[in-house]
C-alpha cells in the first residue's frame, strides 16, 4: 500500500495510490466515513470507475465502427466498474491538501488512452475530478465514483439517504437496466440507477452525528443499500448497461484525441446541530 495523506485542519483523508487511487479513509470530527463490505477491491473505499461504470451487457463494448470487443469478467461473471480500480496510479503531484494521479488504459481495454484523477481536501469538503483521454481513435466512456459509506458511525444513528431522483432505470433479471424508466419507489433496498438533476444535493444523514452532501456534474447515481455494514452512493455520467440500452436518452460519452470525457464530484459535511 502506498498512501497519500491529505490534511485540512482536523480532517484527514488517505488515498491509496497502489489500489486504484481510491480513498481509504476520511476522518471527520473523529468519525470514519469510509465504509466497505469486504476485502475485494470492489468492496471497500471510494474508488474511481473508468473507462466504464457498472456492469457491461454480455461483457462487451462496441466501437464507433460497430466492432464488438469482449472484456473479461471481474466479479460474479461480470466485467464491472472499469479496468483501473485495483491497479497502481502514477502520482503526478501531491501536497498537504491534494493529489493528482494518472493511469494508462490498455489491454484488456481495446483502445489506448489514459485516465486522470484528482482529490482535493478543504476544511469542510472533498472534491474529485476524473477524466478519460483517448490517444488515437474515439471510444465510448462512462466515468464515476463508487463511494462506500459506513452505514453507522462511532456515534449517531444508521445512515438515511435523501436522493432527489426524477426517475429510476428499470432493472431486469440480469441486474442491468432494461432501457425503460420507472417511477421512484418509496423504499428499498436498492441496487438501482436514478436520474438526478445535475448539481442537486444527494444527502447521507447519520442522525445525531453528521450530514454528508454529494453534488456532481453527473446526471445519474447508482444507490446500493443491500449490505448490513455500508451503503454505496455512486455519481456517474450514465447508467450501467447504457452502451447497449440507453435510459431516458442517456448513453455513454465518447472520448476522442483532445476531447476527454470528464466529471467532477464534491462531498461536503456538516456536524449535526451546526449553525
Amino acid at each position: 500500500m502506498s498512501v497519500a495523506t491529505l490534511r485540512a485542519g482536523d480532517v484527514v483523508a488517505a488515498v491509496d495510490t497502489d489500489a486504484g487511487g481510491r480513498l481509504v479513509s476520511l476522518a471527520v470530527d473523529g468519525l470514519e466515513l469510509v465504509g466497505g463490505v469486504g476485502a475485494d477491491p470492489l468492496a471497500y473505499g471510494w474508488y474511481p470507475m473508468a473507462p466504464w461504470a457498472g456492469r457491461l451487457r454480455a461483457n462487451e463494448v462496441v466501437g464507433a465502427d460497430g466492432t464488438r470487443h469482449a472484456l473479461p469478467a471481474t466479479f460474479g461473471g461480470w466485467a464491472i466498474h472499469g479496468t483501473l480500480l485495483a491497479g497502481a496510479w502514477q502520482v503526478d503531484h501531491v501536497d498537504r491538501g491534494s493529489v493528482r494521479l494518472s493511469a494508462a488504459l490498455g489491454p484488456p481495454w481495446p483502445w489506448p488512452g489514459r485516465a486522470t484523477l484528482s482529490w482535493v481536501l478543504g476544511g469542510k469538503e472533498l472534491t474529485s475530478q476524473l477524466a478519460v483521454h483517448a490517444d488515437a481513435e474515439p471510444f465510448p466512456v462512462v466515468v464515476g465514483w463508487h463511494p462506500w459509506l459506513a452505514r453507522r458511525l462511532a456515534r449517531g444513528g444508521d445512515v438515511e439517504l435523501d436522493v432527489p431522483a426524477t426517475l429510476m432505470a428499470e432493472r431486469g433479471a440480469d441486474h442491468l437496466p432494461t432501457g425503460r424508466a420507472v417511477a421512484v419507489p418509496a423504499a428499498g433496498p436498492f441496487d438501482d440507477a436514478f436520474a438526478v438533476p445535475v448539481g442537486a444535493p444527494v444527502r447521507a444523514v447519520w442522525p445525531g452525528a453528521l450530514t454528508l452532501t454529494t453534488t456532481s456534474s453527473t446526471p445519474w447515481y447508482v444507490i446500493y443499500t443491500g449490505a448490513d455494514d455500508a451503503v454505496a452512493v455512486e455519481p456517474q455520467t450514465a447508467p450501467p448497461g447504457c452502451f447497449d440500452a440507453p435510459v431516458a436518452g442517456s448513453g455513454p460519452g465518447w472520448a476522442a484525441p483532445g476531447v476527454p470525457v470528464s466529471a467532477w464530484a464534491r462531498w461536503v459535511w456538516e456536524a449535526a446541530g451546526a449553525p
